[in-house]
């Protein structure tokens, strides 16, 4: 990990703060002043700040069960954060926690945070490939017709966009229940697709992230650890 980071986890400061610290001295690794905040730092290293050593934060990834009603969001906007659903166990890191793809307050399901704010990046970024799509079970108001489902499968231009939507991929369950397979994340994306060609989506519920999935085992409201296969699928592109 650079050294950096190693300290603004650490210490909960930005990175411009950690810059100043180090080019003024304050930061010696294994008995030695260092300045360059990219360095590379272990588990076996001692990093002292200001005299105090500094011990070393494990970054964290969860994959979280949001029930409705909760919003992705440090702040409790008109609803209460997902973050609520946290034990207290989790409290000392919930304002370092970045919410991996958000959902909103009426939708449900696989919801991925993290303290490890690049890896947060590329799980979001706009460039992921294909490989990392975003699964979700659509519940619509009336029956998609077949036309419909081709036009949205085909790719949409949603009001006030200038560009059409990725081509993606339906499978119907019934007349009125789908899965949509998105590799993109554009503002309420699902809703609006679907209400683009005439419907409207009574219940949306997302399962899957890449290879993350949210089983049955997982309740609402309930979290796990991502497993170290899961985590590194986002850190190779």
């Amino acid at each position: 990990m650079r050294l950096d980071k190693f300290i603004c986890h650490a210490k909960g400061i930005t990175r411009s703060e950690c810059k100043r610290l180090l080019h003024r001295g304050m930061v010696t690794v294994n008995q030695e002043i260092v300045k360059n905040p990219g360095l590379k730092v272990s588990s076996s290293d001692d990093v002292v700040l200001s005299g105090a050593s500094i011990q070393r934060f494990e970054d964290i990834y969860i994959l979280l069960h949001k029930p409705p009603g909760y919003v992705c969001s440090h702040l409790d906007d008109g609803a209460p954060s997902a973050l609520n659903l946290l034990p207290e166990s989790f409290d000392a890191f919930k304002a370092k926690l970045s919410f991996a793809g958000r959902l909103d307050a009426d939708t449900t399901g696989l919801v991925l945070l993290s303290t490890d704010g690049q890896w947060v990046h590329r799980v979001t970024s706009p460039k992921q490939k294909r490989s990392k799509s975003k699964q979700y079970r659509v519940t619509l108001a009336r029956s998609l017709l077949d036309a419909e489902a081709r036009a949205v499968e085909s790719g949409l231009i949603l009001k006030g966009e200038p560009t059409p939507t990725r081509p993606c991929v339906i499978t119907l369950h019934s007349d009125t229940q789908c899965d949509i397979e998105l590799s993109e994340g554009r503002y309420h994306q699902v809703r609006r697709m679907f209400a683009a060609v005439g419907n409207h989506v009574d219940a949306l519920h997302r399962f899957a992230m890449g290879n993350i999935r949210l089983d049955d085992s997982i309740n609402p409201g309930a979290h796990r650890p991502l497993t170290q296969q899961e985590i590194e699928f986002f850190n190779n592109d």
